[in-house]
């Protein structure tokens, strides 16, 4: 009931739209009663409703009654309610409207001349955005945030992350760039202020402006978005090694302001810690030069998801009395790195924010590592860093992945399980470790005609246990797709959003399929490891369920005996389940591109 309730108010019309009820009736009495005056009371109950201003933190007024509060009730109320789909912090209201309009008028051009949506479609898309920040990039204490205190930037870069999250890609789009632009601009005007050439935005909401931009433009598939990611990095980066950490003592209980010092601490940390995954996740995509490094985090570790969701200062007292801040703090970021790599995760309690960090850290080191080492062929010896990492992540893969269950609702992360924003990573490192294709760099031209001739051009994997313990995680990549449902996986919300998941799934498509070719190129007298003859028949049978799921019934996808055939079978698997992402645009030009690429293997192959 109280959600139609809520519905209803969404819907109805201002109140000063209405007319007052008391006043019609008298007049229509008057018209048909000529006996009763105009300022007689008739018998019948009054209805009035007093217009009331517009506040900043209010829905849009309606006809439909509200109880009033006990005084009991009011008391007990938090000054800062828990984050709910009808939070009154979270609704646009007409004062913001008005200052939006006028932020874009002073930065008005014809790329930025875009006419803003109702107040009810920002608050739609802010309720979305801060969903899809709460599972994905965890850096805005949702119950302390309202919207009159955000800048107009930061409101526009909301309402862009949660227009893509509800699949509105042109409203998306058009908030994108009027978002960017009062970026532009305020960069510009302090800059002028201040006389220097590079003024980064000190404060934590520009920061948090420039990495939802920023993420918004990774998995853009248009160019006017794409040529703005540099940029973008530029920004975020100067803007990171200016905000640092406080370092205050947020622990005195008696002090009323020590949760608002806390959050305020803690959301820098995150936004820190968010950044850097977000660079990573770029790195990945477009194999561009770290810009952050992993040693300039020199911080305690993210707290706990429970004590950072605490939906007020009591709640977060009692998590902090039972022991609930365990922080790791490292003295050197990159010796604590080594001692992960050298002991491994296990040995550590993490959550899984805290998993998806140090994963990705170690896909950093990896990338250093082989830009030190220089270019070389598939041939020669890999070195000796390089090996130990791989040891390490598989180490890591086969204890958790063998029995992780993958709870998609959740980000937690139990003793044996990965989620799988983790999972997706260490499959990155495993096959970035074992391989040399780096044909990351022509995905910004977002053609899949650009990438299919960058495959072609790959040199294929070499015969060795580190490729074959790569190939074999990519199996239990697929294998835990087809045991969710290859058909409905594609279409749930929590897993379209996890984007490293997808470039996980291309790169193990791409390095399995490649690997089977280079078994079908083996020399007759020369036989199969006892591993190799494993992930063969874990892929044979991981295969035959997946088209069996997907429904392909196509007359060349009949025979799998020799790895040659198996390979295409299994690029046929993985290039529909990318195509079927349909909401994510650049995922499906991944799955654009393996097609092209089968083809021309095909042609090649029968040729």
């Amino acid at each position: 009931m109280q959600d139609f309730v809520n519905f209803m108010k969404s819907m109805a019309s201002r109140s000063d739209w209405v007319p007052v009820m008391g006043t019609v009736v008298r007049n229509r009495i008057t018209e048909v009663v000529p006996g009763v005056r105009q300022d007689s009371t008739p018998d019948l109950p009054e209805f009035s409703h007093t217009v009331q201003p517009a506040t900043a933190a209010s829905v849009p007024s309606s006809p439909i009654p509200r109880s009033r509060a006990s005084p009991e009730i009011s008391r007990n109320l938090s000054d800062h309610p828990v984050f709910s789909p009808t939070n009154d912090s979270l609704v646009v209201s007409e004062r913001m409207m008005r200052q939006l309009s006028e932020s874009l008028y002073r930065v008005r051009s014809d790329r930025s001349n875009v006419q803003l949506p109702s107040r009810y479609a920002l608050s739609r898309f802010v309720r979305c955005a801060i969903d899809y920040i709460s599972k994905h990039i965890p850096c805005m204490h949702v119950a302390t945030t309202r919207l009159e205190d955000c800048v107009p930037e930061l409101i526009l870069a909301l309402s862009a992350l949660g227009a893509e999250y509800s699949f509105e890609f042109q409203q998306a789009k058009d908030l994108f760039l009027a978002s960017t632009n009062l970026v532009d601009f305020q960069s510009h005007w302090q800059q002028e202020y201040s006389g220097q050439s590079d003024v980064p935005a000190s404060s934590l909401q520009s920061m948090q402006t420039l990495l939802i931009l920023l993420r918004l433009a990774i998995v853009e598939r248009d160019r006017s978005i794409l040529s703005q990611i540099l940029q973008l990095q530029h920004k975020l980066v100067l803007a990171l090694r200016t905000l640092m950490d406080d370092n205050c003592d947020c622990t005195n209980v008696g002090d009323a302001t020590a949760w608002h010092r806390w959050i305020e601490k803690e959301s820098i940390k995150r936004m820190r810690l968010m950044a850097f995954c977000s660079l990573s996740l770029l790195n990945l995509t477009h194999n561009i030069s770290n810009a952050f490094q992993w040693c300039e985090i020199a911080m305690p570790i993210a707290c706990s998801r429970d004590l950072w969701e605490a939906p007020d200062a009591l709640s977060w007292h009692s998590l902090l009395r039972s022991g609930m801040e365990q922080c790791i703090e490292p003295s050197s970021s990159s010796s604590f790195l080594q001692e992960v790599l050298d002991q491994g995760l296990d040995t550590f309690e993490f959550s899984a924010l805290q998993n998806n960090i140090f994963l990705h850290a170690i896909l950093q080191r990896v990338d250093l590592l082989k830009q030190l080492y220089g270019p070389f062929n598939s041939t020669q010896q890999w070195p000796s860093r390089l090996t130990k990492i791989h040891t390490a992540l598989y180490q890591i893969s086969y204890k958790y992945s063998t029995r992780s269950r993958l709870d998609y609702g959740t980000m937690n992360l139990t003793k044996e399980t990965l989620n799988l924003n983790s999972f997706a990573i260490l499959g990155i490192g495993l096959i970035r470790t074992a391989s040399v294709m780096d044909f990351n760099a022509l995905l910004q031209s977002r053609s899949p005609l650009h990438v299919t001739l960058a495959l072609k051009r790959a040199p294929l994997p070499t015969r060795s246990s580190r490729a074959t313990s790569a190939a074999f995680h990519a199996t239990m990549v697929l294998e835990k797709l087809a045991f969710i449902g290859l058909n409905r996986f594609p279409r749930k919300q929590d897993i379209i959003w996890d984007f490293e998941f997808w470039i996980c799934a291309f790169e193990c498509a791409i390095f399995h399929a490649r690997w089977l070719m280079r078994l079908s190129n083996t020399a007759p007298n020369q036989s199969q490891s006892q591993e190799e003859t494993k992930v063969l028949c874990e892929t044979r049978a991981v295969v035959a369920e997946g088209l069996a799921s997907l429904e392909l019934k196509e007359d060349s996808l009949t025979s799998q005996e020799t790895p040659l055939e198996l390979s295409l079978v299994l690029l046929r698997v993985w290039a529909s389940i990318l195509s079927n992402n349909a909401q994510l645009p650049l995922v499906q030009m991944l799955g654009e591109s393996l097609l092209s690429y089968l083809h021309e293997f095909q042609t090649s192959v029968n040729t």
